[in-house]
């Protein structure tokens, strides 16, 4: 894990890593009675405890670092000796996550990586054996494959073989198919949000900008969104010279305009195939 997740000494507690350990246990746990705790060491210094004298929670030093809370959460934490002392380390990614800066761009990033390389790992590997020159291993996988879902789109498009027509063919299929099955789930939320009439609370505009935001609504903002899954001839510049158009509007003329789109030709597919899998999944 890289030093930026590195948390604390264990030799320096009780002392001057005391208040990484408490910042970690308060931002990164969200444990806010630990604000004013102590913290003591015991059990020749195995284990870590800090109170406020009505909670306590115990750190316990093995080949890792265990934390078991009341509510039976259990947390893990790396421990490597540097410099004659034992560091410790957190690799859990939601406290991280809690404990960055929201300007570190570049701890967010590092994130981002770790979290896409550790939710790509099992399928890159089962992608290796979609090729096995074992028939009996690469079908395996091909079936594994078909029932993951679109975690393995990525995966599969980094190993695809041109070379061999065959496997080149199945691959972009299981590909296309996993992207329709997605396209499909988007299209009912958007289906829905398509009746949602609820203003939609806008972020707030820096002070020196003269521009302000043009009131949208729930169903104003899916059928951009609609647009811009079914549209595929618009170019870039297009589709914001139509937005500014639509959202100029009134809410009358845009609710005519979302009923218009919601019975096109394009849309109009959609709708059926989503409901034929409803009916199909009832049986």
């Amino acid at each position: 894990m890289n030093k930026d997740y590195f948390l604390f000494n264990w030799d320096d507690i009780p002392g001057k890593d005391s208040k990484k350990l408490i910042d970690h246990l308060e931002k990164g746990l969200k444990i806010a009675w630990v604000t004013n705790a102590e913290i003591q060491k015991s059990d020749e210094d195995k284990t870590i405890t800090v109170t406020d004298r009505k909670n306590s929670l115990k750190l316990i030093l093995e080949n890792t670092v265990i934390l078991e809370l009341d509510d039976e959460e259990i947390y893990e934490y790396l421990v490597k000796k540097e410099n004659g002392k034992l560091s410790i380390y957190n690799n859990e990614v939601l406290p991280i996550l809690r404990e960055l800066d929201p300007e570190d761009d570049e701890g967010l990033e590092q994130l981002a990586a770790i979290t896409t390389k550790r939710a790509w790992k099992d399928p890159r590997a089962i992608v290796s054996c979609l090729h096995s020159d074992d028939e009996d291993e690469a079908s395996k996988a091909r079936a594994v494959l078909l029932d993951v879902g679109d975690i393995v789109l990525t995966p599969l498009l980094d190993a695809l073989r041109p070379t061999v027509p065959e496997d080149y063919v199945w691959d972009v299929e299981t590909i296309v198919n996993i992207q329709m099955e997605n396209r499909l789930k988007i299209a009912k939320t958007l289906e829905n949000m398509l009746e949602d009439k609820r203003p939609r609370e806008m972020p707030e505009l820096p002070p020196s900008t003269e521009e302000t935001y043009v009131p949208r609504r729930v169903c104003d903002e899916a059928y951009l969104l609609m647009r811009r899954l079914l549209a595929f001839e618009e170019m870039e510049e297009e589709q914001f010279f139509n937005a500014d158009e639509f959202l100029n509007m009134t809410d009358e003329e845009k609710d005519a305009e979302i009923r218009r789109a919601k019975t096109s030709k394009r849309w109009i597919p959609l709708t059926e195939q989503f409901y034929e899998v409803e009916e199909l999944s009832e049986y």
